[in-house]
Parts: C-alpha cells; structure tokens; sequence
C-alpha cells in the first residue's frame, strides 16, 4: 500500500514426494520419465521438470547451440519423449513449453505456432503427434 515498499513473505510448504517429469541424458540426447521427487515448493503439475543432473543438460544445450539445432527440430524431438508419459499419446502445451526451455531458450509464442502447423490439437491445450488420433 504504500510506495517504494516491498513486504515478502515466507509461506513455509512441507517437503512432498510426489511423481514428476525427471529429464535425464541418454547417448547425449534429453529423455523424460516420471519418478517419484522430492519437492519443496509449490509447482505447476504441467510444466514442472526436475532433473537429476544439470551438468548433463547443459552439456544437450550447448550441443543444441553448437549444432544450430531449430526450434522445429527440438520440438519434433521432444514431443514423442513426452508423449510417451501420457497414456493419451497427448502432450500439453505449457508442459512442450517446459521441456523445450530446458533445452532452448525460447518464448512460447514460436511453440504455439510450431504446434499449430505440425501436430493435432486434442482440446484443452493437449496436442497429439499429427495422424496419430486417441
């Protein structure tokens, strides 16, 4: 209420297991799966994603980088290994958007188009592999 003052305030969480999308490096290329985390936060259940090695991720980013891979190409690439989590096949936009941010920096914006032009929209912002109906 009054200008030039910021109150912050501590809302304490206890510390949960619960089961998340854990990115992992295999033959140097990011995966997904879903295992039980310990979190100690409040999350979105969409576009959390832990990791249990950040050292090996930054080594998939700077490939990225290095290979001048496109925004297309790590979309096309990450959809499926996420998909693979939802018995649906479908994969939702804010969770893409997550994935994609680990690997690339990206707004959301170029995902949404991307989606749009390549994959099939199921309702309520999930999206399927195009030709691949649930």
């Amino acid at each position: 209420d009054e200008p030039g003052v910021v109150i912050v305030r501590h809302r304490p969480t206890r510390p949960r297991r619960d089961w998340v999308r854990v990115a992992t490096v295999e033959n140097g290329r990011m995966t997904f799966e879903m295992k039980p985390y310990l979190l100690t936060c409040e999350y979105d259940d969409l576009m959390v994603i832990a990791a249990d090695s950040f050292q090996d991720l930054e080594m998939v980013e700077a490939h990225a980088q290095d290979e001048h891979q496109s925004l297309e190409n790590v979309v096309d690439r990450l959809f499926p290994e996420l998909a693979k989590l939802s018995p649906q096949g479908t994969v939702h936009a804010a969770t893409l958007y997550s994935g994609v941010n680990v690997a690339m920096r990206t707004p959301p914006g170029p995902i949404l188009a991307i989606l749009r032009r390549n994959y099939e929209l199921m309702g309520d912002n999930y999206w399927v592999a195009s030709g691949r109906m649930v």
